[in-house]
């Protein structure tokens, strides 16, 4: 394409995608709904800054919070734009600032392994059990003191109710800590805690970092904690060219240290901002979407939007409830079979834990073996960013959804974005399913099923 015919190219998408990818100077923050194009506008608007506005490629950086996330969009807009932009730096939010935290001069130390990292805490556990006796140390699973470990050093306080830290968390933090200075090692969440801390030592560190990029977009906003985004904005520098793309009703990594208010916070930051909603879901159906919007807004902490299907479609949502969880079983199977074998549709179960998980594939390889035809099965938090034309959501009782250790507020108001990002990864049929029990033993449905109609007891 001609330069002349790159000036007039005419910029793709919807009203409010045309607004986010032309914007040109300034910091920007833009609330995405669940399918609403968040990532063609990314792609297209650096295509944009590059074409229209002639900014110099290697002036830009895209980040992400995920290999897999940067490597996709970064794919992505080579497809669309071709090799001429190489320029162009993708990465994640680790790996950006750890390459800054190195050009401080002081080296780096060796990143350690997610295997490693489980078998040294699970070490620290037992030898803790080994001290206080199986009687005085509680149970703790080694994941449960990763995600607090990475709450801490993230700048979260973990749980929002305000209570005070748990004492033997606390004592597993401090030698987990010890061991791997002994080791002369660092976690991925003491990367950009570094870089930050050398940003702010090395005045000419910051100075060069902050004119390094001119432009810098930022996917998931949302996901950002509160250590994140103080070292984001030393990137941004005083030229602000910040845009923010993501949605704090998917914010669901809490355990991580990501904070939904944060996109709150950037507007109170930049008080001169532009704000732009993406609030048309091209991946729902309106009767999913419509429910789903429903849930979510249940919560208090989350920016209010104004949000729709484009695609209209009636009936898309099915509750149900079962007596026992073997009869939801075989209908998952029944139901999935006929849209995978018969309509060549794709089908999901997405269930809340990993144990459920591992329950639900026991049964249907004791009962199903023969059986080709199998939908997808995978975790709440693993289906973000995905779709199927037919997903399940089983089990949606008390105690699951939301956990039994969800007390306070913020913890309950994150298991029911976990819901809400489950219940829009569909695209056609939504199945919602949970376990009413028998007279004599009675279950309690979700209380998020509520808003949906559906009654206590039965």
């Amino acid at each position: 394409m001609t330069g002349s015919r790159e000036k007039t190219k005419r910029i793709e998408g919807n009203k409010a995608q045309k607004k986010a990818i032309s914007h040109f100077r300034g910091p920007c923050l833009v609330a995405a709904c669940p399918g609403s194009g968040k990532t063609f506008v990314l792609t297209q608007r650096i295509l944009y800054l590059v074409r229209t506005k002639k900014v110099c490629p290697g002036e830009i950086l895209a980040v992400t919070f995920s290999k897999a996330a940067a490597a996709s969009m970064q794919r992505r807009f080579f497809q669309i734009g071709g090799s001429d932009y190489r320029g162009v730096c993708f990465g994640t939010i680790h790996s950006v600032f750890y390459r800054i935290a190195a050009e401080g001069g002081k080296g780096m130390l060796p990143v350690i392994s997610e295997t490693d990292r489980n078998a040294l805490l699970e070490n620290i556990i037992s030898h803790l059990k080994a001290v206080y006796g199986a009687d005085e140390m509680p149970e703790i699973e080694a994941s449960a003191a990763g995600a607090y470990i990475s709450a801490r050093k993230n700048g979260s306080s973990f749980d929002s109710s305000g209570a005070p830290r748990d004492p033997f968390f606390e004592k597993i933090l401090r030698l987990y800590r010890d061991n791997l200075r002994a080791r002369r090692q660092i976690d991925f969440d003491d990367i950009v805690p570094l870089a930050l801390q050398r940003l702010k030592e090395d005045p000419l560190l910051e100075k060069r970092t902050a004119s390094r990029w001119n432009y810098i977009l930022i996917d998931e906003f949302q996901d950002v904690s509160p250590i994140q985004y103080d070292a984001v904005r030393i990137l941004a520098g005083k030229e602000s060219n910040l845009f923010a793309v993501g949605d704090d009703d998917q914010s669901i990594y809490g355990f991580r240290g990501s904070d939904p208010s944060i996109m709150r916070r950037f507007a109170q930051d930049y008080p001169g901002c532009r704000r732009i909603l993406l609030g048309i879901n091209y991946r729902c159906g309106s009767d999913i979407f419509r429910k789903a919007c429903r849930v979510i807004r249940e919560n208090k902490n989350r920016i209010r939007k104004r949000c729709r299907a484009k695609r209209y479609e009636r009936k898309g949502v099915i509750i149900q409830g079962f007596p026992d969880m073997n009869r939801e079983y075989d209908e998952i199977m029944l139901i999935a079979g006929k849209a995978i074998r018969h309509s060549g549709e794709s089908a999901a179960v997405i269930f809340r834990s990993h144990l459920q998980l591992q329950g639900f594939l026991k049964y249907i390889r004791l009962k199903y073996a023969d059986r080709s035809a199998w939908p997808e099965l995978l975790t709440m938090h693993a289906s973000k960013g995905l779709e199927f034309d037919c997903v399940f959501l089983p089990d949606l009782n008390e105690g699951v959804i939301p956990v039994r250790r969800a007390v306070s507020r913020g913890t309950v108001e994150e298991e029911r974005r976990l819901f809400y990002v489950a219940m829009t990864r569909a695209q056609k049929k939504l199945h919602l399913f949970y376990l009413r029990g028998t007279r004599e033993n009675p279950r309690l449905p979700s209380r998020f099923l509520k808003v949906l109609g559906v009654q206590d007891w039965e």
